[in-house]
């Protein structure tokens, strides 16, 4: 099929939506938005959203050494962020300690910033 764009966007949806693998796509990024849209706003809420990006800057290393390693980058991935949120659930306060979020923050950021060195 030879498909060229025209200046009716509705026609272009349209003739976009006969491939089937435009169809799964939207559905997949659908379906992502939505469960993107709550996550974030609970980790709003509970005031996690430094650890959440802290998280997904872990796939930089954990790829990167999986890749290095000749492994999967996918286990190198779940690997990295899995120890990561390891070495942050470490940052909260043993009972009868003082903590808090400026304890929580720093813990944080440093493991951000060795597995950014690490990448």
């Amino acid at each position: 099929m030879n498909t060229t764009l025209t200046l009716n966007p509705i026609t272009d949806v349209r003739e976009l939506l006969t491939y089937p693998f435009m169809v799964n796509a939207l559905e997949a990024g659908t379906i992502v938005a939505v469960l993107a849209a709550v996550v974030g706003w609970y980790m709003v809420l509970r005031r996690q959203s430094f650890a959440g990006h802290t998280l997904s800057v872990m796939a930089f290393p954990g790829a990167a050494g999986a890749a290095l390693a000749g492994l999967p980058t996918a286990l190198g991935y779940y690997l990295a962020c899995g120890g990561a949120a390891l070495l942050m659930r470490g940052a909260r306060a043993a009972p009868g300690r003082r903590g808090g979020y400026g304890t929580e923050s720093a813990t944080i950021a440093t493991v951000q910033t060795v597995g950014l060195a690490a990448g």
